[in-house]
């Protein structure tokens, strides 16, 4: 029985070196310097793109409009709607879906929500165009 006991200790400590030294592997590959994906350079750290490739792709985006869709794992609901948060705001989501031109995009691969790019209103591709809303879901009714 006392060696039972010992060999479960040892096989014990022996998992938790196993464990520790695959932790320290993954750490050390994780660190080594890898290649932009779209150049020669040497991408940035925790990134597929380096430096002048990401400024780039920022630049790209920088005039395209999203929806916050906020912290997924906060939002509740299973994430079936193109609006997270449509079950907490409701008449939000819904003028939203039904006077603003949007297009639902998948998210990254690491969250659930989407994303919700606006091209423009609904009978019309122009962002800029000036509007007036009255009735919106944001006045108090005075």
């Amino acid at each position: 029985m006392l060696r039972s006991l010992r060999l479960q200790k040892q096989e014990e400590q022996n998992r938790k070196l196993r464990v520790r030294e695959l932790e320290q592997n993954r750490q050390n590959q994780r660190r080594q310097p890898r290649q932009c994906a779209s150049c020669s350079r040497q991408a940035r750290r925790g990134c597929q793109a380096c430096r002048v490739c990401y400024t780039e792709s920022q630049a790209k985006h920088k005039d395209t409009l999203f929806i916050n869709q906020g912290c997924p794992f906060l939002n509740s609901g299973p994430g079936i709607q193109s609006i997270q948060w449509n079950m907490e705001f409701p008449r939000m989501s819904g003028w939203i879906t039904d006077n603003l031109h949007c297009q639902v995009n998948k998210g990254s691969k690491l969250s659930r929500s989407k994303q919700v790019q606006v091209l423009g209103w609904r009978d019309s591709n122009d962002l800029d165009e000036e509007r007036s809303i009255p009735g919106t879901f944001m006045s108090n009714g005075s």
